[in-house]
């Protein structure tokens, strides 16, 4: 197939999930988080947010999700009834910086507040499939780059993804767009961090996929360690300005998230105590499942780099391998996330998942020529 076919192709297929992500939101509490976070950022007033945020879900949820959300336990009738306690949920939301802005601008035309949230998550899911296909077609042939590309991206992880009201699917499209380049433009890689500031500005906890990457590339290239080490500190500095920024501290989202509802501004910004005792708790709920309506599909792509490597082993090559490595840090990271945030959804590791699936697809390809020699972002010959 030509160039232009194959191109054309991969935005079809992105629309068409992009497309299905729209027109199938699956509703829950964090989708009037979010809208009442852009509407503040506009200027509107606590109340107003209030009032807005409600009328806009009423006018665009199933009665079932209006109920859902607005009257299934005595927290959500609090705050649907008192725009206080609804302003002190706001601050949670507030600081995925650049989703809320993308969902204010969204919502400029006049569009539903609620429902410009599930536009922007369809529209980061269509370009992160965009993403996806390219980044497989450069690396093999197109019969196994759309068998596995479909595959995963028709998977029950990434087909939620771009349906919830969140910012992962934007988050993932720059932290995964971030990988592409490191991993196969090596005389361009710094603009990697170009995506993967958005992605911390999304999403702070990105910066750990981040930081798995750079580690890998000052372990494997010498000769660029000064550049992933001041790559590595100037995306640490971001998470820690968005996290300064965050007015409520990491025991309030603990608590908030695993125990005990908070409503009053007053003690969300003084925190709570999280004793090892407490935080051992939300460590059994989170490896339970507790907060997620499916298991988690980790433990397949985990099975996948165990694969990679036994196979790796069977070869008996002497050579080290660099992918390898990354393999080990990419899990790594994904494990610190965890002990940070405690909850085993799809969602948080959807990153992790495409660039293991994607290094096990290069690993198909022969290394050994001069052609190939920076397929993968580092000297595979060295």
């Amino acid at each position: 197939m030509s160039f232009w076919g194959s191109i054309v192709l991969v935005v079809l297929a992105g629309l068409a999930l992009g497309g299905f992500a729209a027109t199938q939101p699956k509703w829950n509490i964090d989708t009037i988080g979010y809208a009442a976070a852009a509407h503040r950022l506009l200027g509107a007033s606590d109340a107003d947010v209030h009032t807005r945020v409600y009328a806009d879900m009423n006018a665009s949820a199933p009665a079932k999700s209006r109920r859902d959300i607005s009257s299934s336990s005595e927290y959500r009738v609090t705050i649907a009834a008192d725009p206080r306690a609804f302003a002190t949920q706001i601050d949670f939301y507030a600081h995925k910086y650049l989703y809320v802005i993308a969902v204010a601008l969204a919502m400029q035309p006049g569009a539903n507040s609620v429902a410009a949230t599930f536009y922007v998550s369809a529209a980061a899911l269509a370009l992160l499939a965009m993403v996806w296909l390219v980044a497989l077609l450069r690396i093999t042939n197109a019969p196994l780059a759309w068998g596995v590309g479909l595959c995963v991206l028709l998977s029950p992880p990434l087909r939620e993804l771009g349906r919830l009201a969140t910012p992962d699917a934007l988050a993932v499209l720059f932290m995964f767009a971030g990988a592409c380049i490191l991993l196969m433009a090596e005389r361009r890689r710094w603009l990697a961090l170009v995506p993967w500031l958005a992605a911390i500005g999304t999403r702070s906890d990105s910066v750990l996929f981040v930081i798995a990457l750079l580690s890998w590339l000052a372990w494997c290239e010498p000769e660029v360690r000064r550049f992933a080490l001041g790559g590595a500190a100037l995306c640490v500095l971001a998470c820690a300005a968005v996290s300064l920024a965050d007015p409520y501290p990491w025991s309030t989202l603990i608590s908030h998230a695993f125990f005990d509802r908070i409503t009053d501004q007053s003690l969300a910004e003084r925190g709570s105590t999280v004793d090892p005792v407490r935080y051992l708790a939300a460590l059994a709920r989170g490896l339970r499942g507790d907060f997620v309506k499916h298991e988690s599909n980790s433990f397949f792509f985990i099975a996948l780099s165990l694969v990679v490597l036994w196979g790796r082993a069977r070869k008996g090559d002497a050579a080290p391998d660099p992918r390898l490595r990354l393999h080990g840090l990419i899990w790594a990271a994904a494990g610190l996330h965890f002990l940070v945030f405690p909850m085993l959804a799809d969602r948080f590791f959807i990153a992790h998942y495409l660039t293991v699936t994607w290094l096990a697809v290069a690993g198909l390809r022969p290394t050994q020529t001069e052609a190939h020699r920076y397929t993968f972002g580092v000297n595979v010959n060295s």
